[in-house]
């Protein structure tokens, strides 16, 4: 590892995709952990997401974003709630859940539905190929 270089170690099973065309997980939590400034530009409703900041000046700045490839395909423009779907926009939305639990919104969904797609948002479901 050269000083100051970040690093990542994955799974020789997957590949790396440096050049995403989405949010992924793995990208957030890296991204977060090189990029502080970042993070509080997201605090103060600057950025929506990590991977928005990498779209709109982190990659020009050269800032890795990386994902994993997988054989997953997640839809970006779902019609219903998905299980998965509430659990990454909870995990990305701290404000929404404390919304839910004050019966403001029912869902994750509901919100993305109303308000979040506006903003940014992204609300992801797995594509289940009906051919299995």
């Amino acid at each position: 590892k050269d000083e100051g270089k970040p690093y990542i170690c994955y799974d020789t099973d997957r590949s790396l995709n440096t050049n995403p065309t989405e949010l992924c997980l793995e990208g957030e939590k890296e991204y977060a952990r090189n990029n502080p400034d970042v993070t509080e530009a997201i605090k103060q409703g600057i950025y929506n997401t990590y991977f928005d900041h990498y779209q709109r000046y982190g990659k020009d700045e050269g800032k890795p974003y990386v994902c994993y490839s997988s054989n997953k395909s997640y839809s970006t423009n779902p019609t219903e709630l998905c299980p998965e779907g509430e659990e990454e926009y909870s995990r990305n939305n701290p404000n929404v859940t404390k919304a839910i639990k004050e019966g403001i919104f029912e869902t994750h969904f509901a919100h993305y539905q109303r308000y979040g797609k506006d903003e940014g948002k992204v609300y992801r479901c797995l594509v289940v190929n009906a051919t299995s």
